[in-house]
């Protein structure tokens, strides 16, 4: 949301992905996450490996990397089809 409000910036994105870095909550959920505590429950390994990518990005501080990907998945619709609330008009 915050690459579509503000104009497809993704130095917005970068910001955001900081704030999620800095949080305690945060940081130890993408620690657990990268350790495949919750990700070896799911099913599905298209998750699997999106969970674990993004976790491993935000613990080696890949924030240009994760908000290009982030933009990616915006910007070809893909965040829309893996949604279950469908495409946007």
């Amino acid at each position: 949301m915050e690459y579509v409000e503000h104009n497809h910036s993704i130095l917005a994105v970068i910001k955001l992905i900081k704030m999620y870095q800095t949080d305690d909550l945060s940081k130890e959920t993408f620690v657990q996450l990268k350790r495949k505590t919750y990700t070896g429950k799911l099913s599905q390994k298209l998750w699997k490996i999106m969970i674990q990518g993004f976790s491993m990005a935000m613990w080696f501080h890949l924030y240009w990397g994760l908000a290009f990907g982030i933009k990616l998945l915006i910007d070809l619709r893909i965040d829309e089809k893996l949604s279950d609330t469908g495409l946007r008009e």
